[in-house]
């Protein structure tokens, strides 16, 4: 009876020493709360293990990725403070031996303050890691390809990816450059500037050191109170999904040695019409302000000219009817 009054004092103590929180379960201790098969503890040690270097521009207007209100059904930024949020899930790629995961990288902004700009924008980076056993330590995970998303899902899509050993110098992770206003996503700061739509630019770009590195969990089963993943206000959920489907890793594979390149599948033909369509709307927002900026020193000249002009014509009507009344006999 001792023995057994003893083995349950030591797990008590060991769950308070890990918690911090007499109110935590056996089963939390051991957290898998987002259900996915990989315990939480283990999630957090990968995610800061693979963890991109992240630049973004000195002029950035929004600042840095936001921090969102915990246990709040609507996504609400309470602090500019370069939070990044994490999700990591198992995976069975094709063709691809041993055991994978995907790891996804978050950065939210409180807002998109590019062209045509709006209220909260999700953008993130993902890598496919293998190991040869679902059990090993975060240590023995090694990084298969890198996926960075921009402007996904439009026709704009200059989502662009590498395989992972492409990148000299930068095992496990890689820098991610954060274009200015649109938060796109690039594995190169080059590539920023290539294509899309032309409306991203990477230019005085410096480090940032994240805030905060949070795991989001899983679609419904959230963790650490980010219930706004599933929030209508943005298409966050969305992108929890896998990026590296069988078109994805084709086109990966593909690519030539330390060739970082679009995997979006929209025809490189097509971006470059785009582009010019975009350089075109530049130049006509440009003409736009120059002439609205003519007219208006167009209209203060004629404004002034109007003035001038009714206050002669008052002058010489005040004269003539003098005259007038004077001939009249009426006069003064």
């Amino acid at each position: 009876m001792r023995c057994v009054l003893l083995l349950e004092l030591l797990t008590l103590t060991t769950l308070f020493t890990v918690s911090g929180n007499w109110g935590m379960s056996y089963g939390e201790a051991l957290k898998d709360l987002d259900h996915d098969g990989l315990e939480d503890s283990f999630e957090q040690e990968i995610l800061l293990r693979f963890l991109p270097e992240f630049r973004v521009s000195k002029t950035e207007c929004a600042g840095l990725p936001a921090e969102f209100l915990s246990d709040r059904l609507e996504p609400l930024p309470v602090a500019l403070n370069g939070t990044i949020y994490g999700q990591v899930f198992p995976v069975s790629p094709n063709e691809i031996s041993g055991s994978s995961l995907e790891i996804h990288y978050y950065h939210l902004w409180s807002r998109d303050c590019g062209r045509f700009g709006h209220d909260l924008d999700t953008e993130h980076v993902s890598v496919l890691v293998q190991s040869d056993s679902p059990k090993a330590a975060a240590s023995r995970w090694k990084a298969l390809y890198w996926y960075a998303a921009a402007h996904e899902g439009t026709l704009c899509d200059a989502s662009n990816g590498v395989k992972a050993n492409a990148i000299p110098g930068r095992d496990p992770a890689v820098t991610l450059w954060i274009s200015s206003g649109k938060h796109a996503s690039f594995l190169t700061e080059n590539l920023c500037h290539r294509v899309g739509c032309g409306g991203d630019r990477c230019e005085q770009m410096v480090p940032f050191s994240p805030g905060k590195i949070i795991n989001v969990g899983e679609p419904g089963a959230p963790l650490n109170g980010a219930v706004w993943i599933a929030s209508g206000a943005w298409p966050l959920d969305e992108k929890m999904t896998s990026d590296f489907d069988d078109s994805v890793l084709l086109r990966l594979e593909r690519l030539e040695k330390d060739e970082v390149d679009f995997v979006s599948g929209v025809p490189l033909p097509f971006k470059a019409v785009l582009l010019g369509g975009n350089k075109t709307i530049g130049a006509l927002e440009k003409g736009h302000s120059e002439t609205r900026g003519a007219l208006s020193i167009t209209i203060q000249k004629t404004g002034r000219s109007l003035n001038r002009a009714l206050s002669e014509a008052g002058r010489a009507l005040q004269l003539s009817v003098k005259k007038v009344g004077k001939w009249l006999g009426v006069g003064p």
